[in-house]
């Protein structure tokens, strides 16, 4: 059978699509700058497949709604602050707009493909694997720690897990992936088999977001997993209990080593002095990127370490781009609860498994990003773009309740 040439750039969007999911948190989270070039170029490549079978089909139809509006406003604000040169640091808002540039790429693509909904449920397959691969990494690199990332890289700073310096980093990955493999659990067009394998993949990653003693990433990732509990249940609700060890119990409830990780006390701090920060820059912000040249002016705190993010992502995004450019992220925001409310909603008592893991993955990091900053990481935010989109796709195929 011969292939249609635009059949063939999906699947060759799907596949760098996957590639950039897989490669992205094993470049340490992507967090320097060869790999964020990376992940910048493999978005352009995606789009731009994207963009030939969009022109073999003949078809440019792109959904339109509150999520593609809010992209392409705070796009278009940040662009502004770099042109107009309202930043603290041109450098920095051009290199973070070209991050939120391929995030924006991704969400498009995500949103728009013409995926069949088989290579829909197999790009599900692949978050789930990807997940289930870190998180065996994670748990295996925990008991056999050299001090090496990889047990190559040397390591003198951090609270590393997995391929993430940051242990809450690699929580966010387990919370925006571990949603959508428990969406495929109850998929009624999958083998019994094949839905054995998935549960034992959430386990494991379950498990190594409670090994890595994350106390924002265990919080968020049971308030997701209820959630998800809820919307799928819908006539009732599911009271699920956690048994916790003691020494997650003592890490949730008690104060990290201020070596390792910010403490209450000082997100407190730092979340103050950000609120000061926006009072003095109110409208534009600081730009985009330039929190950490702009704390240091306003911290009422002493530490011997440099202060490179607020810890709460609404607030150090506020600080940055103003109220005026939150206001596109809150649109954003609103349009994924819309849309996932209204599939929730449905009169015909359907709705997609899909998109309801899409969305508790992305829910849980808009919990987590309270206390934390795991969408400054460009791995995790590619993630988020990706599920986002998918959470408001309303092509993928309905499972009955």
């Amino acid at each position: 059978m011969t292939i249609r040439p635009s059949v063939r750039s999906d699947r060759l969007s799907w596949g760098i699509l996957v590639f950039l999911l897989a490669f992205a948190p094993l470049a340490f989270g992507s967090v320097e700058y060869w790999s964020m070039a990376i992940v910048e170029l493999l978005s352009v490549a995606l789009a731009f497949s994207w963009a030939i079978s969009m022109v073999r089909r003949q078809s440019f139809e792109i959904h339109f709604g509150a999520q593609l509006a809010g992209s392409v406003g705070l796009l278009l604000w940040v662009g502004f602050q770099f042109l107009s040169g309202k930043t603290l640091d041109v450098p920095s808002t051009r290199n973070d707009l070209l991050l939120l540039f391929a995030y924006f790429l991704v969400f498009v693509v995500v949103a728009n493909s013409h995926w069949s909904p088989r290579w829909i449920r197999r790009l599900a397959f692949a978050f789930a694997i990807i997940g289930f691969a870190m998180a065996a990494f994670g748990i295996i690199q925990l008991f056999s720690w050299n001090g090496k990332l990889f047990w190559l890289r040397p390591l003198d700073v951090g609270n590393p897990f997995g391929p993430f310096v940051n242990r809450n980093h690699f929580a966010g990955l387990m919370e925006l992936t571990f949603p959508i493999g428990l969406s495929l659990i109850f998929s009624r067009t999958l083998a019994p088999a094949w839905k054995s394998l998935l549960a034992f993949f959430c386990v494991i990653m379950a498990l190594a977001t409670f090994m890595c003693l994350s106390r924002g990433g265990m919080i968020a990732f049971t308030i997701s997993f209820l959630v998800f509990a809820i919307l799928f249940s819908r006539r009732r609700v599911l009271w699920i209990g956690w048994a916790g060890s003691e020494p997650v119990i003592h890490r949730i409830l008690t104060v990290h080593d201020v070596n390792q990780e910010a403490s209450y006390a000082e997100r407190l701090s730092m979340a103050k002095d950000t609120l000061q920060i926006i009072k003095d820059h109110p409208v534009a912000g600081t730009g985009l990127g330039t929190f950490r040249l702009a704390y240091p002016k306003y911290q009422s705190w002493f530490t011997n370490q440099k202060i490179f993010q607020a810890h709460n992502d609404y607030l150090q995004l506020m600080s940055e781009v103003g109220l005026v450019g939150f206001l596109f992220a809150v649109v954003w925001i609103a349009g994924l609860f819309q849309s996932i409310f209204t599939m929730v909603r449905d009169v015909d008592g359907h709705f997609s498994l899909i998109r309801l893991g899409a969305f508790c993955g992305c829910l849980a990091i808009l919990i987590h990003s309270l206390v934390d900053f795991n969408l400054q990481i460009p791995s995790n935010a590619v993630y988020f773009a990706a599920l986002g989109a998918l959470a408001s796709r309303k092509d993928i195929g309905k499972v009955p309740h």
